[in-house]
């Protein structure tokens, strides 16, 4: 069993966060069928998260997809708590409707 080490989970974590599941950018000059708005709402819900000391490094990197102004979440963070205030963050810049929290709390064995 191969276990991932904490800058080689955040290297993956970066790579899906910047070109997607898909093996597809998600910046709006290399692929014209992302907005340039959503690009602008993931990068600055990106720079709120990774700005907070308060949060975990799981939760400065989860994944942030933002489509045509709604933005979806995914990923774990440390616990529930960790979850709404992430979600929070992104409401307060996408808007209150515009949220989807996908986002998973770790478990602890």
């Amino acid at each position: 069993m191969h276990i991932l080490n904490s800058k080689t989970l955040g290297a993956a974590v970066i790579a899906v966060t910047l070109y997607g599941f898909s093996g597809g950018a998600l910046f709006a000059q290399d692929n014209p069928g992302i907005k340039a708005s959503d690009t602008e709402v993931t990068q600055q819900i990106h720079q709120v998260l990774a700005s907070d000391p308060a949060f975990s490094t799981m939760a400065r990197n989860v994944q942030v997809v933002t489509a045509n102004g709604k933005v979806t979440l995914h990923g774990v963070v440390a616990n529930q708590d960790e979850k709404l205030a992430v979600g929070s963050k992104a409401r307060e810049i996408a808007g209150p409707k515009n949220v989807d929290n996908q986002l998973e709390v770790a478990t602890t064995h």
